[in-house]
């Protein structure tokens, strides 16, 4: 996924030269698909086992990144992205889940803070993969050719990589139903409305950086790459102090800190007339959804904490969903 949401945009209009909005509407169907199986796929989760959910998600991911990969077809690329997000669906709805039944309230924040730094390394690793393009190309491999054989090698280690979970335990899911306590739908909805705001910017920016880099400044993946690669290695920095700021701050103040200051980033970030200084303000930029993630799971027995947590899974697939044609249009005719 890292690759994806890194390089999917310039990959689709820079090595494909599909139409620049193409991969505006690509990652509208991979959100859409995405908000609409959370919370049936976390309910299915809690009946038929969490594990098993989290591995289906991860080899229809696998897949859906493979397919990108061998097609030029538009068709069977809108399928991918419809893939793409149910695989996302099913991965993040039963992993909060699961994190959350293997945690207390005593080290919950620690629990999630760890596993957000594995997925953050891991996404800034799939970044860095695209400092393989330049060295296969001078080998004479056409810049698509090496593209395809990034995204299958990914695609497939995805798939691969579910071995790791076959030895992950898991207690017997119940089915008893909970419902959420008014107190709880009242912290949510205003929760969710403060964060509608961000995710909406957040949402049509992020997964088209890599476009939006090529067309202002004119660099490929090759180059932006590796900056996003390292702006998700800045954020699993930021991970690691999530415990303390939380036990400082208090939980809710940590999360406006956080957001405040990423919106402070994002909206520095095209200012610059260098790449590299553009590149530099989007690295150390800070992102809130790791300390937003804990609001979710922090409180309340298991059932009702797997409810919070599917919520937020959710809350935030609407970024996913927020991508229109409006941005990549503008990317295409404007310099800026």
């Amino acid at each position: 996924m890292g690759l994806l949401f890194i390089d999917a945009s310039y990959f689709l209009t820079g090595v494909k030269k599909l139409p620049a909005t193409f991969s505006g509407l690509f990652f509208s169907i991979e959100g859409v698909s995405s908000v609409l199986l959370s919370v049936p796929f976390g309910a299915l989760s809690d009946r038929h086992g969490r594990k098993k959910f989290v591995i289906v998600g991860n080899t229809v991911i696998g897949l859906s990144v493979a397919l990108i990969s061998i097609t030029n077809f538009e068709p069977l690329l809108l399928l991918s992205a419809f893939l793409s997000g149910a695989g996302d669906a099913a991965f993040t709805a039963s992993t909060g889940a699961l994190l959350a039944q293997h945690s207390t309230s005593e080290n919950r924040v620690a629990v999630f803070s760890l596993a957000s730094l594995t997925s953050d390394l891991t996404w800034g690793i799939g970044g860095f993969a695209l400092l393989l393009v330049t060295p296969l190309t001078s080998f004479g491999i056409s810049a698509e050719r090496t593209h395809v054989l990034l995204y299958l090698s990914l695609g497939i280690f995805a798939i691969c990589s579910n071995v790791a979970l076959l030895k992950v335990g898991e207690s017997k899911p119940s089915i008893r139903r909970t419902k959420l306590s008014k107190h709880t739908k009242h912290l949510l909805l205003r929760y969710t409305f403060s964060n509608s705001f961000f995710a909406f910017g957040a949402g049509m920016v992020v997964p088209l950086i890599s476009e939006w880099f090529y067309y202002r400044y004119g660099v490929t993946d090759a180059l932006s790459g590796p900056i996003l690669g390292a702006s998700n290695l800045a954020i699993a920095l930021t991970t690691l102090i999530a415990p303390s700021l939380t036990k400082r701050f208090g939980l809710v103040k940590s999360i406006v800190l956080t957001e405040g200051l990423s919106t402070l980033f994002m909206f520095v970030t095209p200012l610059p007339s260098s790449f590299w200084v553009s590149g530099s303000v989007y690295i150390v930029r800070t992102y809130e959804r790791r300390r937003s993630a804990f609001f979710s799971v922090d409180h309340g027995n298991h059932s009702r904490r797997r409810k919070r947590s599917s919520f937020w899974d959710e809350l935030r697939a609407l970024e996913n969903a927020q991508r229109t044609k409006l941005v990549p249009r503008l990317c295409a005719y404007q310099s800026w």
